[in-house]
């Protein structure tokens, strides 16, 4: 068995040289690990996707049928039913992990598991400047065309500035690798500034090197505390076993057309399974732009008869 399966699932164009690039240079050993890439756009890009990955990772593109709303609890189960890792880590389709995510994850898991949930800390478009708002900075008025409608509002975790391409949203040949315009080149920085994300779940504080929380477990050298909430988005530098994943039934695909959410429930199953929840502040990723996401269903009723 494999030590990790990476999973990705994606509609979008764009991203998988990025992604390729993040996961060819992670040091943990690429014999180690499987990469699962859940494929709405299988049809068009998988001869130029096989062409760029080449046999520098062990890739499986997966297709996934096409969907007119959003159908990423589909996705997210069609990608955990061929896994093979003990270890699944999930990487959204804009995230770029820090070369050590991988191997940071594994040695988590190995020293706290295997009932262990991680998160990692996040680098966005205001803690890239070594502000947050977790200690203070204000959130970014943020758009997003939701289908066919913006939506604005005020984002905690806006992505870092990068220019894309005028058509990005285009499946054409020039956009399905990558819609920036010019090549991401990551700047990991030496000392991390608190993301929302990490201080909502843990309360942690910018100056301490070991988290604390109203409860907390911490352990000397490691820098991670079982923090006191269920509160989990696969996709954003996270992992938790394959067998946990399984045994809690991946997510709830009652509710089709839905965004986002389902994690929380399959968090709080698994941790009632006895899982720990585990926050790492060693290894980030970066959260690149991605303006766009298909329309949803505006309520649970309408999703199931839809």
């Amino acid at each position: 068995m494999l030590k990790i399966s990476v999973i990705t699932i994606t509609y979008r164009p764009g991203y998988v040289l990025e992604l390729t690039q993040a996961l060819q240079r992670q040091s943990f050993p690429s014999e180690d690990f499987e990469w699962l890439l859940v494929d709405e756009l299988w049809p068009e890009r998988n001869k130029a996707v096989v062409d760029l990955v080449n046999d520098s990772l062990n890739l499986r593109h997966i297709p996934c049928p096409k969907s007119p709303v959003t159908a990423t609890v589909r996705a997210f189960n069609t990608g955990l039913a061929p896994a093979l890792g003990l270890l699944v880590y999930w990487l959204a389709d804009y995230m770029h992990p820090h070369p050590k995510a991988l191997e940071r994850h594994w040695h988590i898991y190995q020293e706290y598991g295997p009932k262990v949930i991680i998160s990692g800390p996040l680098i966005d478009g205001i803690t890239v400047t070594g502000h947050s708002v977790w200690t203070g900075a204000r959130a970014a008025m943020h758009t997003v065309l939701v289908g066919s409608q913006p939506i604005t509002y005020p984002e905690h975790l806006p992505p870092v500035p990068l220019k894309l391409k005028p058509d990005y949203l285009a499946p054409t040949p020039a956009n399905l690798l990558s819609i920036f315009q010019e090549p991401f080149v990551p700047a990991w920085p030496r000392r991390l500034t608190t993301d929302w994300r990490m201080g909502y779940m843990a309360q942690v504080s910018l100056e301490r090197d070991i988290y604390e929380c109203s409860s907390p477990v911490t352990w000397e050298g490691l820098d991670l505390v079982v923090p006191p909430s269920a509160w989990w988005y696969a996709g954003r530098n996270d992992s938790a076993p394959l067998a946990m994943l399984r045994a809690a039934g991946g997510l709830q695909e009652s509710r089709p057309g839905f965004h986002g959410g389902m994690e929380t429930e399959l968090a709080a199953r698994m941790m009632a399974q006895g899982c720990r929840y585990l926050v790492d502040r060693a290894a980030p990723a970066y959260i690149l732009p991605h303006p766009a996401r298909k329309a949803e269903k505006a309520d649970y009723s309408t999703a199931v008869k839809g």
